[in-house]
């Protein structure tokens, strides 16, 4: 079992180069000191299928935990409060940051590349009993032997109600930006059934970021 933590911070744009020099580099310490094993961080180029808006941000923070206990460790520490006032009181975004966390299954590593362009789904079943949230799951689980790819992982949320899922895949950044690896990828006879099969039992949210390795953290 992994631990995965996808975090979405909602940054305003006129400020993203600020809060990169006077406050990434401090959580970063604070992330690798906390244990986090590996990390992406990077910026979504479109959500739900559009581009985001011109107004602000939404910054991503894939990390790999080694539990959920290290997690609610760093969110109840000193660390993590200092963090968290540092951005309220600049101003640096909208809103309070989404924090989700999804057990992973399968070795999560390969999605931690140096350039990378990630493919986030959230996926919320419609069914939300026990049966209809399993089933989707192993809809979910199902198909990933299909992709013929290690760049792929299902996850179950941990802190979040009703409960949901995320499928993450990756694609090397510099294939997706020449050869479209992306679009070819969302048209393949798998990608299409997979999302026709799970649309009529769970809402499907599909993001994309092009991301960069932060790890290891403190260097």
């Amino acid at each position: 079992m992994a631990i995965i933590e996808i975090a979405l911070m909602k940054l305003k744009k006129e400020l993203i180069k600020d809060i990169e020099k006077k406050m990434v580099p401090a959580l970063n310490i604070k992330l690798n000191k906390a244990g986090v094993q590996n990390g992406l961080r990077g910026f979504f180029v479109t959500e739900g299928g559009r581009v985001s808006k011109d107004g602000e941000f939404t910054d991503i923070l894939l990390l790999q935990w080694p539990t959920f206990q290290h997690f609610k460790d760093f969110i109840a520490s000193p660390d993590y409060h200092e963090f968290s006032s540092g951005v309220k009181e600049g101003g640096y975004a909208s809103g309070p940051p989404d924090l989700r966390l999804f057990d992973v299954a399968d070795e999560p590593s390969s999605l931690f590349g140096s350039n990378t362009v990630i493919e986030y789904l959230t996926v919320r079943p419609k069914d939300i009993s026990e049966l209809g949230v399993q089933s989707v799951l192993k809809k979910l689980q199902s198909e990933l032997p299909k992709f013929g790819t290690s760049k792929v992982v299902v996850g179950s949320s941990l802190n979040l109600e009703p409960k949901q899922f995320a499928l993450a895949r990756v694609h090397h950044a510099i294939l997706y930006t020449a050869t479209g690896e992306l679009d070819a990828a969302k048209a393949s006879t798998t990608w299409q059934q997979l999302l026709a099969d799970i649309g009529h039992t769970a809402d499907v949210t599909s993001l994309v970021a092009h991301v960069k390795k932060e790890h290891p953290l403190a260097k």
